[in-house]
């Protein structure tokens, strides 16, 4: 068993990162995403098509609003004496209008671990297979969608017709969003404003989620486990 050093510990109590929240978060977005899979193959049958469709959609809507929520969990202790200030912060908008300039930092930051290495902390990080600002741009399909059965609007036959398109749509954003996810780094920081980290491994069993701080000794810029 390894051995990790005090001065590890004790810096690692200094995060400003809630990783049993942060656990929960991955948790409940990762039910979500195996329950649309379900619903994708029919597992959970809903006989009428376009509800089936809204019933996903409903399902990446709230995934999504998790997934904002996450950055909050990821500094928490540091944002708990002014957040939230109104009910409404919970909502995407006001927490990507809380992060301001500095949304992009607060986003995951996928990565694999490097083939053939024995280090169990080589991180190799890719690009992001989705942005930021695509997430948030489907999110506000899915509410545009969940609120357009208003016959007025829009025609139960015109919303049929386009259920096949919306399914194919959700499909490819969900891969996306699985392969930002399945391992990703997010960054926190300590008491003091220095920055840290940790990494989040949802993994392919249904209650398989793993969250670890990378945190160093203060001394060296090699990080360690905890």
């Amino acid at each position: 068993m390894v051995k990790i050093p005090q001065a590890v510990l004790e810096r690692a109590q200094r995060t400003t990162a809630d990783t049993d929240a942060y656990k929960v978060c991955m948790s409940v977005i990762k039910a979500r995403i195996f329950t649309i899979q379900r619903l994708l193959n029919n597992d959970i049958l809903i006989p009428v098509l376009m509800l089936k469709v809204e019933t996903i959609y409903l399902q990446i809507r709230l995934l999504l609003e998790m997934l904002y929520l996450s950055s909050i969990v990821a500094r928490k202790k540091k944002y708990d004496q002014y957040w939230p200030r109104t009910e409404k912060e919970y909502q995407p908008s006001e927490i990507r209008r809380f992060h301001g300039e500095a949304l992009d930092e607060h986003f995951p930051y996928p990565f694999r671990q490097s083939q053939g290495s024995s280090a169990p902390l080589n991180l190799e990080f890719f690009d992001r297979p989705i942005t930021e600002a695509e997430v948030y741009k489907f999110f506000n399909k899915c509410h545009q969608y969940l609120h357009e059965p208003n016959p007025y609007k829009k025609s139960w036959t015109a919303r049929e017709a386009e259920c096949r398109s919306l399914l194919e749509e959700a499909v490819e954003f969900l891969k996306k969003l699985w392969a930002l996810l399945e391992n990703h780094y997010r960054v926190s920081e300590l008491d003091d404003g220095e920055k840290a980290g940790f990494i989040c491994s949802l993994g392919k069993e249904a209650d398989q989620v793993v969250v670890a701080l990378l945190v160093s000794d203060g001394k060296e810029s090699k990080q360690s486990p905890t």
